[in-house]
């Protein structure tokens, strides 16, 4: 029996080796060159996602792994985007994988085969996107089985502002996300949205530097690192001091990151006690979704959030049926007290280059991010 998968991602690779283990003929198209997703996928390439460089996974080694391929003891707690992917290409090796995965192969079109109701096949047809010659090749075959395991994160959607077609700045989705020096310190950027995405954006920006702040901090390092070996402890403070006062005075000094938002989320760090890949678990959607209420009573209680969301202009977090009430962040609270991160009210209006804010203020802008929405099928 012949299967033809569509996606060479997580659900992908974990599809070829159950077909393999059930003695199937498994043969899976990936559109872009590399195995793994979006966790391999690059900024830029057409119609996939890639997570943004500095990522870390939400929820613990125990609770990523694969179920018949534990991560080794060594790894931390929480990975960062690499080596999770070293992780999956580990997997991959393992069980012998990539020779049934055809990179660059994309996958135009299927239906069902003239026969179906008899032999219910399927006719999977694919282009092949390096070219031989001066042309790509397209092919049909013919398959007893189809398994679409391309993920949910292709298609991004856009809030729907009034005005954001005139804005003369930069807008991106988090998708377009890569990391901080894409963009200027002294630059204002508006993140909207606070779910994963926003708060890892937001918190990540706030390391941003500009060109002349990181000219000043190589010259007053290099100018100290001379004469370090006459100073005292105190006179090697105080020329640290003098040099960020001076950035301070030249207005070198970055403005904060906005957050905008139209709902408040509670905003869980990722160990208060234990993981939260195990307090937060899989076994609680149910009562996730159905009680959402007493879930998040439940998990103010184990992580004993006190935070007063008014005072820092953040709305309270809203339960809804369905609705995810929490994102997972380790320093966006810290951020938000030390002024790096500013929240704001939802965003009504957009001109050339400012929006207009739910209660009237009116905020210069020069890049707007939106949070991570995506579209279906």
């Amino acid at each position: 029996m012949k299967v033809a998968i569509v996606g060479a991602g997580l659900a992908g690779l974990v599809s070829i080796k159950s077909c393999k283990e059930e003695g199937l003929e498994a043969t899976c198209f990936e559109l872009t060159p590399y195995i793994g997703g979006l966790w391999a996928a690059r900024r830029g390439d057409a119609g996939v996602s890639a997570v943004y460089d500095h990522l870390i996974t939400n929820f613990n080694k125990e609770m990523m792994s694969f179920s018949d391929y534990p991560m080794p003891a060594h790894y931390p707690t929480y990975l960062p985007k690499k080596m999770f992917h070293d992780y999956v290409m580990s997997y991959c090796e393992r069980f012998d994988l990539e020779k049934d995965i055809k990179l660059q192969h994309e996958v135009t079109n299927v239906q069902q085969s003239e026969d179906y109701s008899e032999s219910g096949c399927w006719d999977v047809t694919v282009t092949r996107l390096f070219p031989v010659g001066d042309e790509t090749v397209e092919e049909t075959m013919r398959f007893d089985a189809v398994m679409i395991c391309v993920g949910a994160y292709a298609y991004p959607h856009m809030p729907e502002i009034p005005g954001l077609q005139r804005f003369k700045g930069r807008v991106l989705h988090s998708q377009d996300y890569t990391n901080s020096s894409e963009f200027d310190a002294r630059e204002r950027v508006l993140v909207v949205g606070n779910s994963h995405s926003g708060c890892d954006i937001a918190t990540d920006l706030c390391h941003r530097l500009s060109k002349r702040e990181k000219v000043m901090d190589q010259v007053s390092n290099h100018m100290i690192a001379q004469i370090s070996d006459s100073l005292t402890e105190e006179e090697r403070t105080a020329a640290h001091f003098i040099a960020h006062s001076t950035k301070q005075v030249l207005g070198v000094e970055k403005p904060p990151v906005y957050m905008s938002s139209r709902s408040g989320v509670d905003i869980l760090k990722r160990n208060y006690g234990k993981p939260v890949g195990l307090s937060v678990s899989f076994a609680t959607d149910d009562l996730r979704l159905c009680f959402p209420s007493l879930f998040q009573r439940l998990l103010r209680w184990q992580v004993g959030s006190g935070f007063d969301f008014k005072k820092y202009g953040l709305n309270s977090p809203i339960t809804k049926p369905g609705r995810s009430p929490f994102a997972i962040n380790d320093d966006f609270y810290d951020y938000l007290m030390k002024g790096m991160v500013k929240a704001v009210p939802e965003v009504l209006e957009v001109s050339d280059n400012s929006v207009t804010l739910s209660g009237g203020e009116e905020l210069e802008i020069r890049h707007t991010l939106a949070d991570g929405l995506y579209r279906s099928y």
